[in-house]
């Protein structure tokens, strides 16, 4: 009779802990999203943000048209650029996102910062295999672009621009 108590007690606990976690989960989620809204397509010609937040849409029309070359990258850019996919309530991504509008304000008018939220954007991550985020690609004008995961330091982002310019 013990052992069946005390498995049912341990089952309540490990169920009462995953709810919590799942709660917090969401509601820190949201809270974040509160703080950092997606930007639409429409507030993307603007041109006086450094940093430009895409949809599936646009990133067809002037990144890369996944659609019609599926098996080779073309990209449609002037300048190199950098694709951000991330989420509002990733901490990695959110401690990334500082790094990038550094490179943004630098590197103005040499090199282009997109993002790209995952959560509103699911068929651009499935595209491109988006398994961990942050994930970046450093696109050049020409050629493969390279892709990189996680919170990169400083040096490994302009190593990597090097490599791209």
């Amino acid at each position: 009779m013990k052992i069946k108590a005390g498995i049912k007690s341990a089952f309540i606990a490990g169920a009462s802990l995953l709810f919590l976690v799942l709660a917090g989960y969401n509601v820190s989620k949201e809270a974040k999203a509160e703080t950092v809204p997606f930007q639409s397509a429409s507030s993307l010609s603007s041109g006086d943000s450094s940093i430009k937040y895409v949809n599936a849409d646009y990133f067809r029309k002037n990144i890369f048209d996944y659609s019609a070359s599926p098996n080779k990258f073309v990209y449609k850019g002037d300048k190199p650029a950098i694709v951000d996919f991330y989420a509002d309530w990733c901490g990695p991504c959110r401690q990334l996102s500082p790094k990038l509008e550094e490179v943004a304000k630098k590197y103005k008018g040499k090199l282009i910062v997109y993002k790209v939220n995952i959560d509103n954007e699911t068929e651009l991550a499935r595209i491109f295999g988006v398994r961990s985020i942050p994930m970046c690609l450093f696109i050049p004008k020409n050629g493969t672009p390279i892709q990189t995961m996680g919170n990169l330091p400083m040096n490994e982002i302009e190593k990597t621009i090097a490599q791209i310019m």
